[in-house]
């Protein structure tokens, strides 16, 4: 019997709620991704840019185009939570993303796949 056949005869009510919250809690991970993602690009790299590009107007020799490069690349690893004095705040999102990794993988792998 193919997997599909066996999914239609388990449409339980029960089962029904549980792929309904595993749904929902796949839809929770997905919109924290979707957040860090914006936050880098919005607060993180875009701010950074336009700050890098208005001081780049006012750069009058080598020197202080390296410093002003030197504090962008600063600001984005501190604003990144990069830094060194955030090292337990970037450990604790990583485990984080990497079990949003894993349950995504473990999903496409046993739901969608058994589902077709």
């Amino acid at each position: 019997m193919s997997y599909q056949k066996q999914f239609r005869k388990l449409r339980s009510a029960d089962l029904q709620s549980k792929l309904h919250r595993f749904n929902l809690a796949h839809h929770e991970m997905s919109h924290f991704v979707n957040n860090i993602h914006n936050y880098i690009l919005v607060e993180v790299l875009q701010s950074a840019w336009t700050v890098f590009l208005q001081g780049l107007a006012q750069v009058a020799d080598l020197d202080s185009l390296i410093i002003l490069q030197k504090k962008f690349v600063s600001d984005i690893i501190d604003k990144a939570l990069l830094g060194d004095h955030q090292k337990e705040l970037y450990k604790l999102l990583q485990k984080l993303l990497n079990c949003v990794f894993t349950f995504t993988l473990t999903k496409e792998k046993y739901v969608y796949t058994s589902a077709l």
